[in-house]
């Protein structure tokens, strides 16, 4: 975790939690949440064995996107290519309590690129598990970010741990620099590119950093 808000919520979340696998969903309060709430989000499932979708998020979150996100799929920010696997990287958290952290790259209308982090928590319901508790942020605050809105993510790298453990520190997340070029995808609603790939599902399942490997190999 790099951000202020993705540390901020998480404490939040852990001290709610109070050593149980999850708090309830009814114990959060946004007034606690302060100036992190317009980068809060939550999503469940419409009905039985559906995708997850947007219960809420915050303002930042639907003015990036440039519409309101609520009913919306979760996996719908990223390429159909990589549904499966962030199906497979959130459905892990309702299922194990582990607290998820992604690095994602986010593309603009015009090509623009931002780094961003999601972070990704369980929430408990009258049915056990069912609910995901989370920010979405850009790591720096580039002039366009509204403006020239968001058409989808990439995913670069993704952690999980223990709510009982320390989150990862900045040195593990790997940074711009640490991850395969990917400017030249293009930003047309980010789908399905020879020069993007999706983490797989077993990737996703693995404990510590899957990278994309994409954009150009000709130096």
């Amino acid at each position: 975790m790099r951000h202020t808000a993705s540390l901020h919520v998480f404490a939040y979340w852990n001290r709610l939690r109070a050593g149980r696998l999850a708090p309830d969903r009814h114990e959060i309060a946004p007034s606690e949440l302060k100036s992190h709430l317009p980068h809060v989000f939550m999503a469940t499932r419409p009905q039985d064995d559906a995708p997850l979708a947007f219960r809420l998020a915050g303002t930042a979150i639907c003015g990036m996107m440039g519409r309101e996100l609520r009913g919306s799929r979760v996996h719908a920010l990223w390429s159909p290519d990589e549904h499966e696997a962030i199906d497979g990287a959130l459905e892990g958290v309702l299922k194990t309590g582990r607290v998820a952290v992604l690095g994602l790259y986010g593309f603009s209308t015009l090509g623009r690129r931002a780094e961003f982090e999601m972070t990704a928590m369980p929430l408990a319901g009258e049915d056990g598990i069912e609910r995901l508790f989370g920010t979405l942020v850009p790591l720096t605050r580039p002039y366009w970010l509204e403006i020239d809105t968001l058409t989808g993510f990439v995913t670069t790298a993704l952690d999980t741990f223990a709510p009982d453990e320390d989150p990862p520190s900045a040195t593990q997340v790997p940074s711009a620099g640490d991850t395969q070029r990917v400017d030249e995808v293009s930003p047309r609603a980010m789908a399905p590119s020879p020069r993007t790939t999706a983490l797989s599902p077993r990737a996703i399942r693995r404990r510590r950093f899957g990278l994309i490997r994409g954009g150009r190999q000709d130096g």
